[in-house]
């Protein structure tokens, strides 16, 4: 069977002709081709895949009225290249709903079973969902009363709205504070031969938060003395809605310290680049990047290697005739990859650098109004985002509270009705031989539930039953947690969190988050002793060691 058109034939031919000329306002390429290279809408931005539509996994059926939608739709370049790809879940939904189905016949119920059908999709994270639905929703929006699309209204709110809790665990973390330091001593260490263009681009992103792509579009005008500090020039595409020309940030530095060091390395950069622009060679095409007056420049293509003798060094490529190239985003997140492979850290990205200056930018007291004037974000919860002044709390209260306490590998634990880990051989021996019922600790917060073990009781009991203090047992050295309870402490866990996310930011409510964020310190280490006792139980009976089962839970 033929598969239906989705624009009918009464819609005038004349009228798609004029519609698909528009064309030519974003690139030089024909409606009918599957890539569009929107480089018109690029202006001075050095990313080219952003710019970059693609149609190839767009079922054929679909395909003009989705390419009428990149048209017609006033979005950002980029947002519009991520709606068309999102699009694709849907029209494989139309698919199993039914296989020849057309836009044309779909019903506002069809469109709600969407919604049921993304949220079976379990290998699909709540964010994925969210940005699905966003692209249906705005193009139904944008083709309304398009010959071919019916008229669909959707409720404001997403059915995948995302709550504080996965919002958190969805965005980027900063990097690390002792990764940051190896990181800072190489970067400055003038010593190794990392391309200048890697260090000053480095530091920028360092300093101030501002994103790679805005970074690697600096000129190399971007610096100016004003009396005794400098001006930064940096160009902003955020801050005014996206559009060609750039707005431009002007950042005060201070000629002094860590910032003295970084604008000599801007300088240095500069003349190294105007030696470098002889050997630019011209535009061969109108979407190419002239590269003369942009400042990260580098000689020729390069990698970073660790060499025999431990030692970073820059393998450069092809001969040793310069051929200039621009520092840009993939170049840059793939030359640190190469620097946190020589120093055996976890991969980072440019972008967790802008979380560091926010993070940083806050603790220092800077407003949300002095951040968000800087970052360009739009709403103090997108700058929230960007925050992990938490984070970075419940990292020092866990350091703090588990600091006395023993290694989480040393620590005993009860798997099974054996004991493991428990170095103390009297109170082992004295639990072996009465058993341990009689030193049970209790659940506080379902009480008749048994929560783990005190092993003093070959010196002194405590209180076996529980203590008045809320999880006093799990700050003791002489608690043995119950690896059989697993669920149940993960259970409490999740309690506190849940306290702990209804009491952040309230100052009424200072000590409740305060007890929830100790609380979860001491939970997450009972958590990862009894995973570790679990592994070693079961490492055990693959060696065919018999363990002696003291006691049987219920």
């Amino acid at each position: 069977m033929t598969e239906q058109t989705l624009v009918p034939e009464l819609f005038k031919e004349e009228n798609l002709q004029e519609l698909k000329k528009r064309t030519v306002l974003l690139g030089d390429f024909d409606f009918d081709d599957d890539i569009w290279d929107c480089y018109k809408m690029r202006g001075d931005r050095v990313s080219k895949n952003y710019f970059k539509i693609y149609f190839n996994q767009t079922p054929e059926k679909h395909k003009s009225i989705v390419k009428y939608f990149a048209l017609l739709s006033d979005l950002q370049i980029w947002t519009r290249k991520g709606y068309v790809q999102d699009l694709n879940p849907f029209f494989e939904y139309l698919n199993i709903l039914e296989p020849n189905l057309t836009l044309a016949s779909i019903t506002p119920v069809k469109v709600r079973g969407y919604s049921s059908y993304l949220s079976r999709k379990g290998e699909l994270t709540q964010v994925s969902r969210r940005e699905y639905w966003k692209s249906i929703k705005s193009f139904f929006k944008t083709m309304s009363g398009f010959p071919g699309v019916p008229s669909i209204t959707f409720a404001h709110r997403n059915p995948f709205s995302i709550n504080s809790k996965e919002r958190k665990e969805s965005r980027l973390n900063p990097v690390p504070q002792q990764d940051i330091e190896k990181l800072d001593e190489l970067l400055f260490d003038r010593s190794n031969d990392i391309p200048l263009a890697v260090r000053v681009h480095y530091w920028t992103m360092r300093l101030f938060p501002e994103r790679v792509n805005e970074v690697s579009s600096m000129r190399l005008d971007c610096l100016s003395p004003h009396f005794n500090h400098y001006i930064l020039r940096i160009p902003s595409w955020k801050m005014n809605g996206g559009h060609k020309s750039p707005t431009i940030k002007a950042i005060t530095v201070g000629y002094h310290g860590i910032t003295k060091a970084f604008i000599d390395m801007i300088k240095e950069l500069q003349d190294h680049d105007k030696k470098l622009y002889k050997y630019v060679k011209p535009k061969k095409h109108a979407k190419e990047l002239d590269l003369v007056g942009y400042l990260y420049l580098y000689d020729r293509g390069f990698s970073l290697r660790t060499d025999e003798n431990g030692k970073i060094v820059t393998h450069y490529h092809g001969s040793g005739i310069p051929t200039p190239y621009l520092y840009h985003d993939y170049k840059a997140n793939k030359t640190l990859k190469e620097i946190c492979k020589h120093l055996k850290i976890k991969p980072v990205t440019t972008h967790q650098f802008r979380h560091n200056s926010v993070t940083s930018r806050a603790e220092y007291g800077f407003t949300d109004e002095q951040i968000m004037a800087r970052t360009g974000h739009k709403s103090k919860e997108m700058k929230k985002n960007y925050e992990h002044m938490d984070e970075k709390y419940v990292q020092a209260v866990h350091d703090e509270v588990l600091k006395e306490l023993t290694p989480i590998e040393e620590s005993p634990v009860i798997f099974h009705g054996t004991i493991l880990n428990l170095k103390n051989k009297f109170s082992e021996k004295v639990l072996k031989q009465k058993g341990i019922s009689s030193y049970l600790v209790g659940r506080l917060k379902k009480p008749g539930q048994t929560v783990g073990v005190c092993s003093q009781v070959a010196v002194e009991q405590c209180a076996p039953n529980g203590t008045p203090i809320k999880y006093e047992c799990y700050a003791c050295n002489w608690f043995v947690p119950i690896a059989d309870k697993y669920d149940e402490y993960v259970e409490d866990y999740r309690f506190w969190e849940e306290k702990s996310e209804s009491a952040k930011g309230n100052s009424n409510m200072a000590a409740t988050y305060e007890n929830a964020i100790r609380n979860m310190a001491l939970l997450k280490r009972v958590i990862n002793i009894c995973e570790n006792g679990i592994e070693k139980h079961k490492n055990q009976i693959a060696s065919g060691i018999e363990n002696e089962p003291i006691y049987e839970w219920k």
